[in-house]
């Protein structure tokens, strides 16, 4: 159809956004009819297919069914996967959760969560300078002015001359140059599947599933943006979404307005961030870290704790949040306090506090500091009917959010066990019993054996305590690797002195607790990097490994501890040491570079790190490739539960003390049920393989004693 509508040239119109948006009309009415003929209401006829399977399987046990009543009844389940994989995708588009992929059977919970998620966006009532709003018709026009009120104007003027922002200019000519056919379509290839459509409907899968038939007319829209010929005023439209700012929004202020535009001017957008992304480091201070490719807002908030501490053990000190005008004194008189409400008009406030969602105390950080984190994770079950997803649905849940809620802190703490072992009650009760946190529930699997990746044996859920080692690591390697950002920065001015490492202050337990917790992982730093010595001068003799054997020697260590490598090798202290170490050969115009052991591209990334803390004395699982298999995630974590012999047959549950009868209830010969009888031995089993060796032509013997042999 795409094909045709495209192909067809009687469709052009005089410009090319006119002739696309011409045609996407006439592909929208098409595809309505399409959809009316060729599955109507899905629901109906997904029943009336289980209807027809059911009939000719009672069929079945009357009499065998003729070649053509069972070509038939193969058609009908076909048709009946078809039509549930549609019924299953429309749920899950309509209840906007990516946590979880269609074709595991999980529409039931979609259609909840798309119910659930229908009533929580329904604005009910809202505030309006005192007064309360529940009329329909008198919403929309409150919203309607509150909008119009902050979307600004055409055409707007800048209050201040934004080249003076910089002052030397950096070369943006790039920036200007024409939109080339691959940069396009690179941005297509981008643009994020499974995301809401504008006002035209089209979503993004469209333009990048008929790229082909589409990338002619596509260029020559971007041609004539370039050329400022593109007619986008009739076309630049956009959906105002409001997004809830918190649990129970009452005024528009609320509200936060998301703009969701229509596909021509959300693929120009792609283009020109792409462009402008190569350069916003050099558009964009060290000290802004957020929502810059390469910097981390994590950044912002250790390096302010640190701050904090440094300047708490002085004089005096003052911290100001403008954004919320708040102020936090530190170590100021009681009218030095007043002063500063009087002068900045705002509240004042003490530590613990909230900075950047967490919370930023001048102490060691309390168990009450920990709570909100724990609450977060138990707030998202709540929310979330786990016996309406399968068990691989639960799976995907477990892993994409629960285990992802905490990383912002472990990038930032090193989690007390107890966090650790609350979130993972609440991912182990979520994941094998009927969710919550409070439950009780019968695990199936080992936790130690679940958080091990997929080819190591593992259900490939992660281990938070290893995980948070991995991401801590990252602030070792910004102090070498990343002189210009401002947690460097900082550090060496407060920690380190010189080019290279301060020994007793470093090493000893001076410092904010952070620091101290960063010492505790310093070993794994060491362990995972390599010096690929130069001239010597970076590299401190007695902290860094740079050689193959560790030194172990206290004699001169104090009175040279802050001496570089290079130093050290013109002293006797080199001669007396030298035949400990492996004699380095220095190169003066070379700089000493650090790289990271576990990575072929020698730059720390948290995954090698994990994978090296998880994987080390392991061998790789035998039967690994289940994962690999065109299956649903519920079957691959059935077959995992089988192969590692943790499924509740009856000789299981003995094992796990449960009080019941040990013969298999489908066989009369008081067979013990096992796994392998279960499966393999049990009349019922031997019927289907005997069923199944004789329609394949092969020779099926169950000889073996285990699932595995077999």
């Amino acid at each position: 159809m795409v094909q045709h509508l495209w192909a067809d040239t009687s469709a052009n119109l005089h410009s090319p956004i006119r002739s696309f948006h011409h045609k996407t009309k006439i592909l929208h009415r098409a595809l309505k009819i399409w959809q009316a003929d060729s599955f109507g209401p899905m629901e109906k006829q997904l029943q009336y297919c289980k209807d027809s399977i059911l009939f000719f399987d009672r069929i079945e046990e009357q009499r065998s069914l003729s070649t053509q009543e069972f070509k038939l009844r193969i058609l009908i389940r076909e048709r009946a996967f078809l039509l549930a994989n549609n019924i299953e995708l429309k749920w899950r588009q309509r209840s906007r959760c990516r946590w979880v992929a269609e074709g595991d059977r999980n529409t039931r919970f979609f259609h909840s969560f798309a119910s659930s998620r229908l009533s929580r966006n329904f604005i009910s009532e809202v505030d309006d300078n005192g007064r309360t709003i529940a009329d329909q018709t008198e919403i929309r026009h409150i919203f309607l002015n509150s909008m119009q009120g902050v979307l600004g104007v055409s055409n707007p003027v800048l209050p201040f001359d934004a080249r003076a922002l910089y002052p030397t200019s950096p070369d943006l000519s790039q920036l200007q140059l024409p939109f080339s056919t691959l940069e396009i379509e690179r941005a297509v290839m981008q643009l994020a599947n499974h995301k809401a459509s504008g006002p035209d409907g089209l979503p993004n899968e469209f333009i990048k599933n008929y790229w082909h038939e589409v990338k002619d007319e596509i260029c020559e829209i971007i041609k004539d943006f370039y050329e400022n010929r593109l007619e986008l005023e009739a076309f630049n439209e956009a959906k105002i979404v409001l997004i809830p700012k918190m649990d129970s929004p009452r005024t528009t202020s609320d509200y936060r307005p998301i703009s969701v535009l229509n596909l021509i001017p959300k693929l120009i957008s792609k283009i020109l961030s792409n462009r402008l992304r190569l350069k916003l480091l050099e558009l964009i201070s060290v000290n802004q870290t957020a929502f810059v490719q390469g910097r981390q807002i994590s950044e912002n908030f250790v390096t302010t704790r640190e701050l904090l501490h440094h300047v708490a053990r002085g004089i005096s000190g003052l911290q100001v949040n403008f954004a919320k005008r708040t102020f936090i004194p530190i170590n100021i008189a009681e009218e030095d306090k007043d002063w500063v409400r009087a002068v900045m008009n705002c509240s004042q406030t003490s530590f613990p506090t909230v900075y950047l969602g967490m919370s930023l105390t001048l102490k060691k950080p309390t168990k009450d500091l920990f709570l909100p984190l724990i609450e977060k994770v138990e707030r998202r079950l709540q929310g979330w009917q786990s016996k309406l997803l399968s068990r691989g649905g639960r799976l995907q849940l477990v892993q994409s959010v629960l285990s992802t809620v905490p990383i912002y802190h472990m990038i930032c703490f090193i989690l007390p066990k107890w966090v650790v072992a609350r979130i993972d009650r609440a991912r182990r009760s979520f994941l094998w019993g009927r969710g919550g946190s409070t439950n009780r529930t019968l695990s199936l699997c080992n936790w130690s054996i679940a958080c091990l990746p997929k080819d190591w044996g593992g259900l490939g859920l992660s281990d938070l305590y290893m995980r948070n080692f991995s991401l801590i690591l990252r602030w070792w390697w910004k102090l070498y690797k990343e002189p210009h950002s401002i947690w460097t920065q900082l550090m060496r001015q407060i920690r380190w002195h010189g080019a290279y490492c301060d020994g007793p202050l470093m090493w000893s337990k001076q410092g904010s607790f952070f620091w101290i917790q960063l010492h505790s992982v310093r070993y794994l730093f060491d362990l995972s990097i390599i010096w690929v010595i130069g001239n010597g001068h970076t590299i401190s003799f007695w902290y860094d490994c740079w050689g193959k054997s560790v030194l172990v020697v206290t004699g001169s260590r104090q009175q040279h501890h802050r001496i570089s490598l290079r130093d050290a090798s013109t002293t006797p202290l080199w001669d007396s040491l030298i035949p400990i170490r492996q004699i380095p050969t220095f190169v003066d115009v070379v700089e000493d570079e650090l790289k990271w052991r576990w990575t072929a591209q020698g730059t720390y990334t948290a995954k090698s790190v994990y994978s090296v803390l998880v994987g080390v004395g392991r061998v790789k699982w035998h039967f690994r490739k289940i994962w690999n298999f065109s299956i649903p995630p519920t079957i691959k974590v059935f077959i995992f539960l089988l192969l590692q012999g943790k499924l509740l047959t009856k000789d299981v549950m003995q094992r796990r003390n449960f009080g019941c009868t040990l013969e298999c209830v489908l066989c009369q010969d008081c067979q013990l049920e096992t796994a392998v009888h279960l499966f393999f031995k049990c009349n019922y089993a031997s019927a289907i393989w005997d069923k199944l060796a004789s329609d394949t032509g092969t020779d099926l013997v169950v000889m073996a004693e285990t699932v595995q042999d077999i």
